[in-house]
Formats: structure tokens, C-alpha cells, sequence
């Protein structure tokens, strides 16, 4: 397995990371509201991104640093490499990471059902970040 790259970082700093990810995903919440579901698709998957940063900056001191932004499943894997809750939400955040072309370089190629779908997961996704680091 090519090993991913990572960058080293005061884990402190998970707090601002959460509050990035907290804004993304309230802007996805209403952006979803208006019916700008390529908005809210794009919001999604930045929210997770920086959700998932917090978690690996709190637990590691790491964050991924990968071109790839699935890198960062590999990083959350190393927490704890056997929790089912952590898989089934590394499994939601590889399900929006997914939407990330569509959204954001295919012409928006989302529609409600997508937005509705990202948005469910990253809350989710939000909200379990949130429980463990508590």
C-alpha cells in the first residue's frame, strides 16, 4: 500500500479545524435550503474534509497532506483500527469525497437527491467527530 502523506500539526489546533468543518456544514444546510445543491454537494465534502482533520489532528497530531483527499481515510484508520463506528464514517466520508468531481469540476452534476444524501452523511459524519473527541 503506497503510504500516504501526512503533515505534522500542534494538536490543539483541531479546534479551528472543527470550526471550519461546523461553517462548511451549516453553509451546505443552507445552501440546501435554497436549492443550490452543487453548493451544498461542494460544502459537504470541505466540511468532512476539515471534520476529518480535526479528528486525526486531535487523536494523532497529523493531517493528511495528499493531493487525493481519500488519503485521509488511511489516516483515520490508524486511530483505531478496529472500530466499526469509525468504519461505517469513514464509509460516509468516501461516499461524499465521491461527489467532490461531480460537483465542483463536472459541470455541477448533482441533483437534491446527491445534496440530500451529502448533507445526511456529513452531519453524521459531523456529529461523531464531534462525540470522540469529547
Amino acid at each position: 500500500m503506497k503510504k500516504s502523506r501526512t503533515k505534522d500539526v500542534p494538536k490543539a489546533d483541531y479546534h479551528g479545524y472543527l470550526k471550519t468543518a461546523k461553517e462548511y456544514i451549516e453553509g451546505a444546510s443552507d445552501h440546501f435550503s435554497k436549492e443550490r445543491f452543487i453548493a451544498a454537494c461542494g460544502d459537504c465534502v470541505h466540511g468532512m474534509i476539515a471534520a476529518a482533520d480535526a479528528l486525526t489532528i486531535h487523536f494523532l497530531g497529523r493531517k493528511s497532506a495528499g493531493q487525493n483527499h481519500l488519503e485521509a481515510v488511511h489516516l483515520l484508520r490508524q486511530i483505531s483500527p478496529n472500530d466499526d463506528q469509525l468504519s461505517q464514517q469513514m464509509t460516509r466520508f468516501q461516499r461524499v469525497l465521491g461527489l467532490k468531481n461531480a460537483a465542483e469540476y463536472d459541470g455541477g452534476k448533482v441533483d437534491r437527491r446527491d445534496a440530500e444524501s451529502a448533507l445526511k452523511d456529513a452531519q453524521r459524519f459531523l456529529e461523531f467527530v464531534v462525540k470522540r473527541i469529547k
